[in-house]
């Protein structure tokens, strides 16, 4: 059974497998992997879950996971502000790649955003995350320039909702 949740405080070691998991998979080409394990042991710490989890409770963010089979397996993180919706992360573990899990996530997050009255979701992908752009590129994103982060090699896409 495949069902999508909001993430609660429990969540943070499923998700630090996960982001472990799917940027080693991603990234493995662009960065090395102590340099990945540093990036998820400074970014998925308790406190940083815990400041999310009040976004949520706020209103102002959401983070929902895909669970398949009892097992956390996918997350969608979105950041909402006033110019609109913004795709913080889409992770899935690699082996569902291809499977339809990432529409699925995508597709919740979009209509997240929508029910949240916007109009638009931003994203960055990593300018070398060719799996990353051609998923977002089929999922009807276009390259916007308003919201690129040149300094770290991202290019910023944008899609109507």
């Amino acid at each position: 059974m495949t069902n999508i949740r909001s993430a609660t405080a429990q969540d943070l070691p499923a998700l630090q497998n996960l982001a472990q998991e799917a940027w080693g998979y991603t990234y493995r080409n662009i960065y090395s992997a102590a340099s990945i394990s540093e990036f998820i042991e400074e970014v998925y710490t308790r406190e940083f879950h815990d400041r999310l989890l009040v976004r949520v409770a706020e209103g102002t963010h959401f983070l929902d996971l895909l669970v398949v089979e009892g097992t956390v397996s996918g997350i969608a993180s979105v950041d909402l502000n006033e110019a609109g919706a913004h795709l913080t992360r889409l992770y899935l573990y690699p082996e569902l790649i291809g499977m339809g899990h990432g529409s699925k996530l995508l597709a919740s997050a979009e209509n997240r955003a929508r029910t949240a009255g916007k109009s638009t979701l931003d994203l960055l992908v990593h300018k070398d995350n060719q799996l990353g752009i051609d998923f977002y590129e089929r999922k009807g994103f276009q390259r916007y320039a308003g919201i690129d982060d040149d300094g770290e090699g991202e290019l910023g896409y944008r899609k109507t909702l």
